[in-house]
């Protein structure tokens, strides 16, 4: 099954968990200095997986390309792990 835009309609409501899995885990490989781990980690992900769009597809693009020097795909890493991921539709906190 895909999951590409357009195909199911609205963003799945899974979506958040799998992207903050994919940044704790990148958050880790970044901890161990393994920068080749969690730039596959983010690979399966998109800007519009996140709040700033824009700005995540500006570090994604980075991440992608294969010429760009290690300091700038460390930098890129390190902004997209400290960026907001963008909540699912239809979930919400249960207070009380």
């Amino acid at each position: 099954m895909s999951i590409r835009p357009g195909l199911l309609g609205a963003r799945p409501s899974w979506r958040r968990g799998y992207v903050e899995r994919q940044l704790s885990i990148a958050r880790q490989a970044l901890c161990l200095g393994s920068t080749a781990a969690a730039r596959a980690a983010l690979r399966v992900l998109s800007g519009a997986d996140f709040v700033s769009a824009g700005e995540a597809a500006v570090h994604f693009q980075t991440l992608r390309d294969r010429t760009a020097a290690d300091d700038e795909v460390s930098a890129a890493l390190h902004r997209l792990c400290s960026l907001e991921p963008l909540a699912d539709p239809h979930r919400f906190a249960e207070i009380g």
